[in-house]
């Protein structure tokens, strides 16, 4: 008896664990001083304790319900609400800090009718339009408000490859790029611009920009084949306004449309374990395989790891490894059912297709696979990575370099904010996945989906192994997470007391739609803390002196042009770097030949070089850079190019 009791609480033993856990990894924080080694063991640990509170009781009881007058009026709110964030973007000429206030109210009153409507009053289509719209009007406001690009790669897949392309009217036109074995990003954009008849830009809004906030239909129908239609709704819109995802939505690159066929790929996994499908799911699972072979290498890569989760969790099921302990009755886990998915063909097949792809894609002269592999291997003799890159949480202070206020910090570590909100609700789905007769293949190896996906989220930065380029994973990753949180959600609406239940729901309300929106990350193109992080975009006259300088210059890697990071990254020519980094000790000036200043450079959060290998966001005058020694060689008011006289 004793023995079968403590299987009936396998979910309890493992919230215990992570508990004692928790408490153990806190004197870490003393030799470690990463956000993310401070915090995530106290999520984890709380999170674990809500669990267990929340197993003491079972009841169904709603916290609280919106007045059918309030549950009707909101829609149009969001909907009226969504068309003045686009007004109130272009009258201030880009996203600010008003919009981003404005739009997380939205996100909040979104998430209240998903959260407290009446049954009778949540209408599917209702809720979650407001939610594709509501994301979708965040995304355009920033692409239809920056010139040119967001973000720094589109300038090369854009204007370099896909012009190429058409150009010389064959792939062969991107020239010497691993892209020329993954174009379908390319074609797909390069497509749209000849039938529309559109610019390249243009091309890329219509295709790519609109179905990103789409996409997140499919966070829906995962969702709703494991919880209730509420629940499901509450997953798509913490997806489609956590940050990451907002970012791959205005900065659209090929991890973009990587990520619409990986969402795509999750779903069809999910199905097919949960429902009896034929062979059409299995053939269009193969077509997602191929189509994101040829879209992106890193998106292809995750893909790889989904697979190996599902894999490992069947061969846990396979062994009996979990059947008495989750199992329901005596039968355990059906094997034969439609949970019996060949994940270890599945993903020899995707391995055996990205190895025979990768070793025919030129990269730095060699197959893709051998330069990946060389760089992995060098990353690992790298050690520790001891420079801040720019989108880290180790900003500078700004020209004054004093330290930020708590209301500085706080907005500086939104995406960490966010992610650990994200945490602590997929901890608690984690667990009741752990939940005796309540589990299933597919929660499972979402479960441990989400666990490989943290590891390789987290672990290679902080040993500075920058390979797998983890920062990209966020947004595959809150995928699952969101799934996660809504089936913790779903299970504590039960477990915990209707008042503490309410609390919970509030600090989420009051929080997420306000952290992920503001988040560095979702705010590539107009940081709200614009002295703190650099803008990913660029004015008409920045651009326009890109052109000039571009085309008048002879700059080269042994003579470079210094300015600050990122300004050289849309300057610099993938194949030949004519511009670098200006190195500017603080207080001092620069001591280079030739040198480009802009306003942003006094104004923004530009980034030098301080030393050997060091760099900072550091603001500087004018002087710094084209002083007394310097003669002005062009100017358009906003961008200067100086050289030693």
């Amino acid at each position: 008896m004793g023995i079968r009791t403590r299987l009936h609480a396998y979910d309890r033993l493992a919230a215990t664990l992570g508990v004692l856990v928790a408490l153990a990894l806190l004197p870490v924080q003393l030799f470690v001083s990463h956000i993310y080694a401070e915090t995530i063991p106290l999520v984890v640990g709380g999170a674990s304790l809500v669990y267990l509170l929340g197993t003491r009781r079972q009841t169904a009881t709603r916290p609280f319900t919106l007045p059918p007058i309030a549950a009707h009026a909101l829609p149009p709110v969001v909907c009226f609400g969504s068309s003045a964030l686009i007004l109130l973007a272009h009258t201030q000429g880009s996203r600010t800090s008003v919009f981003y206030l404005f739009a997380a109210a939205l996100g909040t009153l979104v998430l209240t009718q998903i959260l407290f409507v009446d049954d009778a009053d949540c209408h599917t289509g209702v809720l979650l339009g407001q939610v594709i719209l509501l994301s979708a009007v965040i995304r355009f406001a920033s692409l239809l408000t920056t010139p040119g690009f967001v973000g720094i790669d589109v300038w090369v897949h854009i204007p370099r490859f896909t012009q190429g392309m058409l150009s010389a009217n064959s792939i062969g036109g991107m020239g010497s790029t691993k892209y020329v074995m993954a174009p379908l990003y390319h074609l797909l954009v390069g497509t749209t611009a000849m039938f529309a008849d559109v610019s390249l830009r243009t091309a890329l809004y219509l295709s790519l920009g609109l179905a990103m906030p789409f996409s997140a239909v499919f966070i829906y129908l995962l969702t709703r084949t494991l919880v209730p239609t509420r629940w499901a709704l509450f997953a798509v819109a913490l997806y489609a306004l956590s940050d990451s995802v907002v970012r791959w939505g205005i900065h659209l690159i090929p991890t973009s449309l990587g990520l619409i066929f990986f969402l795509a790929i999750l779903y069809l996994v999910v199905r097919i374990m949960q429902q009896d499908t034929g062979l059409r799911d299995t053939l269009l699972l193969l077509l997602f395989f191929l189509a994101q072979a040829f879209t992106h290498q890193v998106s292809s890569f995750i893909t790889l790891v989904l697979l190996l989760a599902g894999w490992l969790t069947r061969l846990g099921i396979g062994s009996g490894l979990f059947d008495r302990q989750l199992g329901d009755g005596d039968s355990g886990f059906d094997l034969d059912g439609p949970g019996a998915i060949p994940f270890g063909g599945y993903f020899v097949f995707n391995l055996g297709l990205l190895t025979l792809i990768w070793s025919l894609t030129p990269y730095y002269g060699q197959p893709f696979l051998k330069t990946a592999f060389l760089f992995f291997w060098n990353s690992i003799g790298g050690g520790l990575s001891d420079v801040a890159g720019p989108g880290s949480g180790g900003g500078g202070a700004g020209a004054s370099g004093a330290g930020p206020t708590l209301v500085e910090f706080l907005a500086l570590n939104f995406d960490t904010i966010g992610f650990l909100l994200l945490l602590f609700g997929a901890t608690i789905g984690s667990l009741y996945a752990l939940r005796r007769g309540r589990t299933n293949q597919a929660i499972l190896t979402l479960v441990a989906a989400v666990g490989l996906m943290m590891v390789f989220t987290l672990l290679p930065p902080l040993v500075g192994v920058g390979t797998f380029l983890s920062g990209r994973w966020f947004a595959f990753l809150y995928a699952g997470m969101a799934v996660m949180t809504a089936v913790g959600f779903e299970y504590l609406r039960r477990g915990l007391s209707p008042k503490a239940f309410l609390v919970l729901l509030l600090v989420f309300l009051a929080a997420y739609p306000m952290v992920m929106t503001a988040s560095p990350k979702a705010t590539v193109d107009s940081p709200m803390m614009e002295n703190e992080r650099p803008r990913y975009s660029f004015s008409e006259q920045e651009l326009a002196a890109r052109e000039t300088i571009l085309a008048t210059t002879t700059g080269s890697p042994q003579d470079p042009i210094f300015t600050d990071h990122p300004y050289t990254a849309v300057l610099n020519p993938p194949d030949q770097p004519r511009f670098g980094t200006a190195r500017i000790p603080p207080g001092g000036v620069a001591q280079h030949d030739e040198v480009l200043y802009r306003e942003y450079q006094r104004t923004g959060a530009p980034i030098f070089r301080t030393g050997e290998g060091a760099q900072r966001v550091y603001q500087i005058e004018r002087d710094a850079l084209c002083h007394g020694q310097y003669e002005t060689l062009y100017t358009n008011g906003d961008v200067t190019y100086c050289r030693a006289a």
